[in-house]
This record gives C-alpha cells, structure tokens and sequence, in this order.
C-alpha cells in the first residue's frame, strides 16, 4: 500500500472524509442476505453433484456482499457457504482473509464460522471458536484471519460471515463473483449515498452480458452459476479475466452557502504523477549522497556501459525486504543497512545513474502476478513496483531492476513486462510500452556418427536470453535435464560434458555433452528426435481463460546422421509446416524439414512461439498446434543394416 490513496493525496483525502462526515448521517444500515444463516435449504441438504460442473470436489452455495456507509467508515458484510461434495473437498475448509492494516486502512469485525452436518435429516452445529482464529502477517502492511472449520467430512455444509471496515472511499472493495471451485449464487449489494458518484467497472464475460456495462436498479448485482477456475493453468492474474465489479470515486456533491456543487476527485494521469514525483523526490534529490557514493563505485575512466553495469552490480546487492511503490526510510538508513523495500533500492538506482550523467526515471509497473493496469482510471492500487526506465537513442527505453536475481541488468525478470509501465517524471510522465528486449533462444546441433562397432553421439546447446537464464539455475541448482538417448532401450554412456560462460550473464550460456556406446544393436535402429521428452502442456478439453506464456522463444535444432556402410534409412518422417495464426496474427510456427544425400542425412527443426497470449478461443487451436508438434518429434528415424 501507498502513501497516496488510490492517486489522491493526504490533504485531499483529509478533507473529504471531514465533508463525509457531514454527509454519511442519513445513511441506514440493512443487511439482508438471501440465505439465511444456520439455515440451509432443503435443495442444498439434498445436493450431491454441482448441475454445471460434475467434477467439482465443493461448490459455493452462496457468497453475498452488502455495502453500506455508516458515518465516516464503509462496512462490507460478506457471507459465504460450501458445500463439500466430495473427500478432496475437505482441500477447501481452511479460510485465509487478508486485509491491509497499513495506515489502519482495513479492519475486521464479527467473524463467524461453522460446521452444518446432518443425523437422520436433523443438522447438528459445530461452531468455530475465537481461539482457533488465528492472525497472521504474510507481508508488510498486509494481516489475515485463519481458520479451518471443525468436524468437517464429505456432505457438510460450511459457512462464515465477517465485516470489513474501512475508510477506502476512493476505491469500493472489488468483489469477486467468480471463485475457484464453482459458485452457484453470488450477489453484491451497495447502498451508496446520494451525494458520492462512482465509476463502476465490470469484469467478465457473464457479468457483461447480463449487466452490458449498466447499474441495476438499486445497485444489486448477482450471477448464477459461474464455473470455477481452479483448473486453470497459464494464467498469472485470475482478476485479470473472472467475474468481478469494482468500484472508483468519481465525484461528491459539496454544500456550500446554500449551494450544492458537483466536486470531482478523479485525478488525471498527470496530477498523479505530481504527486508520486514529490514523494521521489526525498530520493532524487539526494545529489550530495549520490556524489559520495559514485566515488566509491565508478572511476573517472568508466565507459557509460562499465559505469551502468557497476552502478547496477552495486545497488543489486542490496536485500529486498518487500515490494512497496514508495519509500519507508530515509535513504541515509537505506545505505546503511543495505536493506530496504523495492521503491527504496530502485529509486537509489536512478539517483545513482542520473548523478553518473545516465538519464533514469522511475517507472510505475504492475507485475504480472498483481494483474493488468487499467489505464483510463488513475488509480495508484494498479501498480505494486516501480524500476528504472534509460532513454535509447532510438526514442526506446530500457527498463532496469535492481530487486531482480539476475546480474545482467539488461535481463528484467518476465514477470516485470505487463505491457504498460507508467514513467514518472512530473508533468512530462506518460505511458510507455513494456516489451521483450531480450530474445529467448535455444539452439542445439546434435551429431549421429553411426559406426560398425558402435555409436558416438556430440550434443551442443547454446541459450540466450530468458532460455539462459533457466539454464543456468539448473545447472547451478544440479537440476540439469539433460538430453535423452536411446538405442533398443538401453541409454549410452555419457563420457564428458564442458560449459560456457556459467557465470557470466551478459554472453550466451553453452553446454556441450559427447555420448557413446561401444555395442551397435542389431536390427533396426530407431532414432527419437524428442530429446527433451516434451509432451503437450494443454490437456483440458475447455478453457475459460486466455492462455499466458511467460515469455515469446525460438528453439532451433540442427541434426546431423552421418551413417556407415551397409546403413539404409528406412524411414525418414516427411516435412512440415505448421502455422498458428488468427486475423493476420501468428502466434507460433513449426517446421521440420529433412535432407538425404549419400550417407547423410540433415534434419532442420525450428519451433516458436511469438505472441506470449492466446486468446481463450483459440485455444483448442494452440492444443491441436501442440499435439501435431509433439506426434512430429516422436516419429522416430529407421535405421537398418544390409
């Protein structure tokens, strides 16, 4: 959490939770829920099976939430209740509920949880007790209840309600239709007071068909059921794609002499910036500091790329702490302790560079994990991190991050690239576009020298890129998979292994290894070119969600088959061509091509995927692209002897 609520800043916000005070008075509270609590219907004793989802192991029976504004404080009432259908169910009977205790920004009220299980048809209640809730703090700022429901087993019925109180006005609490496991009732009810105007932003495919953008008469919203996302794997941000509203103040009506005004809060892009860059400057402008430090860093001598790359090498081997979008401590403390939040290490970062004569700006990002940004609505909650952004002569930026575990500062973690960042720089700030600067590739030559008495294979991979960076960490982490050989079932012998630039991370990484076995089987020899043993990662029939790949690759193989007389290749597979494109877009290509001239036999594979996100309907296409790709490389070569 920021300083700045939601790109509004202390003096503003002061002012207008004094005017709703004045304002809140008149608002009731009602809560009213559409289920009862401890009284499950007959329908939902009697469910066995989800109608819409026979697979599921539990199902939301109902999750409502009731927004209200009592005084100067907004209380979202939330209800839930599972039922557990099956003995895997029992995975979702531990309830975690996190909530921002930064700047007593949320608190939680009145949490209530029980058991509901059921002898001869009459329900027996165990309820949960307060010393079985217990709090937790899984990052800075950030606390949450837990709990597990007692004396749960398969046919249960589970349920818990709870407040949460806060002075978020800015920003509802998003809430969240869509769940996991399947759902099949969810509504949210807001009694928002006249005098506040919000934006209402729907998510969604089932939201967006049956609302079309609009508010319902008397701000309730609910769907029915809606299909769980558990299952759903290459997905990054699940906000991102499911079902949910959220909500942005865009106005209040001010009473002013009699007079009633229309006041507007949403700032535009560039009044947050001002705001964010008068928070930096407590780092920015910290020239002496820098001055000191670079003296200790970079020599007069320093080219600009050695002077980047030590600057880099220097504040990387700070310590993280957190994630945080502004700076905790002062940054005296900062170079003292050599720890601190990613705000912290990174705006050090541009002060270093800009004082080395390196232009730098800070840049506001969202991981991928924290999900997309939104950018018609300024909103600082979008982002979660902010790294370094250099001009290119080519009116390019490079991003940098010192909070990354890679010593190549050119190597951002892909993660960090979310399509937009937001480069701070006062008034000039603006939107910049985040894109893969650095090439993943793997490109292999693999050499077959099929001798009379014997076999000698020579593997050579070289990586650049993301591939390198894994393949490092493999090797380092003695996780190395290693290419795998086969003659008539028994593996050869590996006789040595060589690799290149283990450390260095700003040149291409290599391995080579060399293979032999001193026995040639008799009969035929089959050759399998899918070395890695790759299968097809997609195997769900349906998908709900767009599929996201963590980074755009090009694996290039080159295989030689010298053979030895009296050798005939029976089988060769034939070429292929393979394209995956959509409306003049190509997300990926395959070709596999195979040349046969005397005793040689050449095969030339090329695999890529360019586009990192495939749209949900699509995707059958990309699993039938993938399955063709994988009964390809599996076709072995047929070797036999005269």
């Amino acid at each position: 959490m920021s300083i700045i609520f939601m790109g509004i800043n202390k003096i503003k916000m002061k002012k207008l939770i004094a005017l709703l005070l004045l304002i809140s008075a008149a608002v009731t509270s009602q809560a009213q829920h559409s289920l009862k609590w401890g009284k499950p219907s007959k329908e939902e004793i009697q469910l066995k099976v989800c109608s819409f989802d026979s697979s599921a192991n539990a199902v939301v029976l109902a999750a409502t939430g009731d927004i209200k504004f009592i005084n100067n404080f907004i209380y979202l009432e939330i209800y839930r209740k599972i039922k557990i259908l099956s003995s895997k169910g029992l995975d979702y009977v531990t309830v975690e509920i996190p909530y921002t205790v930064k700047n007593n920004l949320d608190d939680i009220q009145n949490l209530k949880a029980q058991t509901i299980n059921f002898e001869n048809g009459i329900p027996v209640i165990t309820q949960l007790s307060k010393d079985q809730i217990f709090t937790q703090t899984p990052e800075p700022g950030v606390e949450e209840k837990k709990f597990t429901f007692p004396n749960v087993k398969e046919g249960s019925i589970v349920e818990y309600k709870y407040t949460i109180v806060n002075q978020r006005f800015y920003f509802l609490k998003d809430w969240h239709f869509q769940n996991k496991i399947p759902t099949i009732y969810s509504e949210l009810k807001a009694e928002i007071p006249r005098n506040l105007e919000y934006n209402v932003i729907l998510s969604g495919k089932l939201l967006l068909d049956k609302y079309n953008g609009a508010s319902p008469n008397g701000n309730t919203w609910s769907l029915n059921n809606i299909p769980g996302y558990e299952h759903e794997d290459f997905v990054y941000c699940y906000k991102d794609y499911i079902n949910q509203i959220q909500f942005q103040l865009k106005s209040y009506l001010k009473f002013d002499f009699n007079r009633v005004n229309n006041q507007s809060v949403l700032q535009s892009w560039t009044e947050l910036a001002i705001d964010v860059t008068d928070e930096y400057s407590k780092y920015l402008e910290k020239k002496g500091i820098a001055r000191d430090l670079l003296n200790q860093i970079i020599d007069l001598k320093d080219s600009r790329e050695d002077a980047l790359k030590k600057i880099y090498q220097f504040v990387q081997a700070f310590k993280t702490t957190d994630y945080d979008l502004f700076p905790v401590q002062n940054i005296s403390d900062l170079i003292r302790s050599r720890n601190g939040n990613s705000a912290e290490i990174n705006l050090l970062l541009c002060l270093l560079l800009n004082e080395a004569g390196i232009p730098a700006n800070p840049i506001l990002i969202s991981t991928k994990n924290h999900g997309k940004v939104t950018k018609q609505f300024p909103q600082m909650d979008q982002f979660n991190h902010v790294m370094a952004a250099i001009p290119g002569k080519d009116s390019s930026y490079a991003f940098l991050d010192a909070v990354s575990n890679s010593s190549n500062y050119h190597h951002l973690p892909p993660s960090h690239i979310n399509y937009w960042g937001f480069i701070v720089d006062g008034a000039r700030s603006r939107w910049l576009k985040m894109d893969y600067r650095t090439e993943s590739k793997e490109n292999y030559l693999i050499n077959y020298n099929l001798e009379p008495g014997g076999v000698k294979i020579s593997f050579s991979g070289k990586y650049s890129g993301y591939a390198a960076k894994e393949k490092r960490e493999n090797k380092i982490n003695k996780t190395v998979k290693e290419p795998v050989f086969s003659l008539e079932n028994e593996l050869i012998k590996k006789d040595s292994s060589s690799f290149l630039n283990l450390e260095n991370e700003y040149e291409d990484y290599s391995e080579n290894y060399y293979y032999s076995s001193s026995v040639r089987p008799a009969g035929k020899l089959f050759l399998n070119l899918n070395l890695f043993e790759q299968q097809n990662p997609f195997k769900q029939k349906e998908r709900q969600f767009p599929v996201e790949l963590e980074f755009p690759y090009s694996i290039n193989n080159t295989i030689n088959i010298k053979l030895s007389k009296g050798d005939t290749a029976t089988v060769i597979p034939k070429n292929l061509t393979l394209v995956l494109q959509d409306e003049g877009i190509q997300y990926g290509k395959f070709i596999y091509k195979t040349a046969e001239n005397n005793n040689n036999i050449k095969v030339f594979i090329k695999w890529e995927m360019s586009e990192t996100i495939i749209p949900q309907n699509f995707y059958s296409f990309l699993k039938e692209f993938n399955n063709k790709v994988i009964s390809k490389l599996n076709e072995p070569i047929v070797i036999e002897r005269k």
